[in-house]
């Protein structure tokens, strides 16, 4: 038997986050209940709770955020049976209703009717929560020699390497990365992973630039100090790069993607704001034909994403450098949003 309540970090508005107890679901017969053990604080979560939005997903009061959760299964529904109560395990925060176009044509990311931990419609609840249940199918083994803070990262490596794949990186190829957060720093472990043979890094925090050069960049530079687009255009002798990532949602780095990509190269944008419209330069697009795709969340890459970090191929917990309890998930939130004390990645420990 499982408790029948649970602590969980419930949102209310703007810098409104309280820790309420709140009932454990009942698990359907394809689903386990799985006890979190740490949950990685996500750009998202820090735009819902300090700006109350992300583009045109308002979350209403009772909502709980959290969404790159690991932990370990202590119930196992009625159909259940390829796992096992004590099963350390990563999980797929996303749903798909399994049956639409996008779900058979394997685009399951955008199922309309996808149940994604801290979405606002639908709704699913996220992680900030003592337990969660989720169907087994959309859980993945840890190896007892990882942590759940690295199972945690799975998710915004699965995002990096759905990036890698719009992508179409190909080895050999030349990447710049704009913006070196978290997900920044995955797109350069999941660059360097596909082959990447030269990898450029951006941020305006001397930091994170310095944590990209740690973790193999190329090269990194301040886009407060100097000009990128000159920069990085000088390192590769005016030819740009293959592909560019846009990580920062900001419309600086919009902007200067197109300048970045060599003539027939290929922009993916990944980084979300509270804003909808950024200016972009569509000559650019034109005139050198580039390829633009973009990522929102990933399909059929979590458990290679998993599985890389089960064997060791990706350092990721190095990116994680402060970790709190749920009682203080704001404390975790507001550190976040202000890029106080060298934070790089935060994440909530149970």
């Amino acid at each position: 038997m499982y408790p029948k309540k649970r602590k969980a970090a419930v949102y209310y508005g703007k810098d409104d986050l309280r820790i309420e107890e709140i009932d454990v679901p009942k698990i359907k017969p394809n689903e386990v209940l799985i006890k979190i053990k740490a949950v990685g604080v996500c750009g998202s979560d820090v735009h819902f709770y300090k700006e109350g939005r992300i583009g045109p997903y308002v979350p209403k009061p009772g909502h709980i955020l959290g969404h790159e959760p690991a932990g370990v299964i202590v119930a196992v529904g009625e159909n259940v049976k390829n796992r096992k109560v004590g099963d350390r395990v990563a999980i797929e925060p996303g749903i798909p209703c399994g049956e639409c176009e996008l779900c058979r044509k394997g685009k399951y990311n955008l199922c309309k009717e996808m149940l994604f931990m801290t979405h606002t419609n639908p709704y699913r609840e996220g992680a900030f929560v003592e337990y969660v249940p989720q169907p087994a199918q959309f859980t993945y083994f840890l190896n007892d020699n990882v942590s759940f803070e690295e199972g945690a990262m799975a998710e915004p490596l699965s995002v990096a390497m759905q990036a890698i794949k719009n992508g179409n990186l190909k080895p050999g190829e030349s990447v710049a990365i704009l913006g070196s957060g978290p997900i920044g720093i995955c797109m350069l472990l999941a660059s360097r992973a596909a082959g990447a043979s030269e990898v450029y890094n951006t941020d305006l925090d001397d930091t994170r630039v310095n944590c990209a050069k740690e973790f193999g960049a190329t090269d990194a530079f301040n886009a407060k100090k100097e000009d990128i687009v000159e920069r990085i255009m000088k390192a590769t002798n005016n030819r740009g790069v293959d592909l560019v990532i846009e990580t920062a949602g900001a419309a600086e780095t919009y902007e200067n993607a197109t300048s970045l990509a060599t003539r027939g190269g290929k922009i993916v944008f990944v980084g979300m704001s509270a804003e909808t419209h950024f200016p972009i330069n569509v000559f650019n697009i034109i005139d050198k034909e580039l390829i633009v795709s973009s990522v929102f969340r990933y399909n059929n890459v979590y458990g290679a994403a998993v599985s890389l970090i089960n064997n060791g191929l990706i350092p990721i917990k190095k990116i994680i450098t402060h970790r709190f309890k749920l009682e203080d998930a704001s404390k975790a939130l507001n550190l976040a949003y202000m890029r106080d004390d060298n934070v790089i990645k935060a994440v909530v420990t149970f």
